[in-house]
């Protein structure tokens, strides 16, 4: 199975989650990009708490996956990244 990656409170240290089921994706670098100044750590096939891909998600329903960065704006120039 692929290794997958969740996010993880900064104060908490706990899984991030929503509706009791925790936020999970494939690529750790896409976690950082996406949720700048998150902690994001591996998880086994064994982790037995329900997920949720953060592809479900429905303010990632118009995102390409894998991310193209050039679709984002950089929201500290108001730019689009290259």
């Amino acid at each position: 199975m692929t290794q997958r990656w969740i996010l993880v409170g900064l104060v908490s240290n706990e899984a991030i989650s929503r509706n009791g089921l925790v936020l999970v994706h494939d690529n750790p670098d896409e976690l950082e990009w996406l949720f700048y100044g998150v902690k994001v750590k591996p998880i086994g096939d064994n982790f037995g708490l329900p997920t949720l891909p953060i592809r479900e998600l429905p303010e990632f329903e118009g995102v390409h996956w894998p991310i193209r960065r050039s679709e984002f704006r950089d929201y500290t120039t108001r730019t689009r990244e290259r």
